[in-house]
């Protein structure tokens, strides 16, 4: 089953769109595979204050990376004994 975030990461190509939007108009865009009551939570969600300087925070933050993850599609537990038995 997939989360809500997921559906809509699915539905939409820009995220941004919502702020464009007023709540009705946003409501009214409702993908087929997401109950209403969800969706419109999800909007309102979105389109509160703290959401948007949070968003905005966390982009900022992941433009000051310095080192990209680079250990691929391999789990953590995993790497991390082959770097041990090094």
């Amino acid at each position: 089953m997939m989360s809500l975030r997921q559906k809509a990461k699915l539905w939409w190509d820009p995220i941004y769109e919502i702020a464009a939007k007023s709540r009705d108009e946003n409501v009214k865009n409702l993908p087929l595979s997401i109950p209403e009551i969800e969706w419109a939570t999800f909007i309102d969600y979105r389109l509160k204050e703290n959401t948007k300087k949070m968003c905005k925070r966390n982009a900022e933050n992941r433009f000051k990376l310095k080192i990209n993850h680079t250990c691929g599609s391999k789990k953590l537990k995993r790497k991390r004994a082959e770097i041990v038995s090094i």
